[in-house]
């Protein structure tokens, strides 16, 4: 088993490069640590996460919002998940040490 340190060790020693094959075990633990992450946050939140990893040409920024956010993750190619899962984690630091209202109970 995959701890949360070791991946987080191993994305900050440069595994999770682009062209790099992903192991698909540390991916997919990569996908749902990106997912537990995501479900404390509020929609805007979620917004502005399928603004950069949601993008699609034909689609209104409007549509783009309203995806949803485990359809985004689960279709972001592996060479993403290093730096979404750091934006992730820099973003419910940063609202912890502001206690600002955007992390929801993590029971919901």
């Amino acid at each position: 088993m995959i701890s949360w340190l070791g991946l987080s060790t191993q994305i900050h020693m440069g595994l999770f490069t682009q062209g790099v094959n992903l192991n698909k075990t540390i991916e997919t633990f990569a996908r749902s640590k990106i997912l537990e992450g995501l479900k404390q946050l509020d929609s805007s939140s979620h917004g502005v996460f399928n603004c950069m990893y949601g993008y699609e040409k034909n689609l209104t920024i409007e549509q783009i919002k309203a995806k949803d956010i485990e359809k985004v993750v689960n279709e972001m190619p592996p060479e993403k998940l290093d730096w979404a899962l750091t934006q992730v984690e820099a973003t419910l630091t940063k609202l912890q040490k502001t206690d600002e209202p955007k992390i929801q109970n993590s029971k919901n």
